[in-house]
């Protein structure tokens, strides 16, 4: 196996993803860090919620968010979210 050149296909796949991403950055990531900060300014709470893989994704934003933020973030799962308002 050719090592060297799957790491430059790796790394390739990653560049194309990231350039994709930067496309689609727009005037609603402006409004998501609006909302994000207007929440921290009041003093509320941050709940990240996921399911599977966007629940393990969740978990680690919120984890992250609560090490820069002074207020609290928490993660829980969709479908506990779900039973709790049932």
């Amino acid at each position: 196996m050719n090592y060297p050149e799957k790491a430059r296909r790796v790394i390739q796949l990653e560049i194309d993803e990231l350039q994709r991403l930067h496309a689609r950055i727009d005037d609603r990531f402006a409004q998501a860090i609006d909302l994000l900060l207007a929440c921290v300014r009041s003093r509320g709470k941050l709940i990240v919620c996921g399911v599977g893989k966007s629940g393990s994704i969740g978990r680690k934003l919120a984890a992250t968010l609560n090490t820069p933020v002074p207020r609290p973030c928490c993660w829980m799962s969709a479908t506990r979210c779900m039973a709790t308002l049932a």
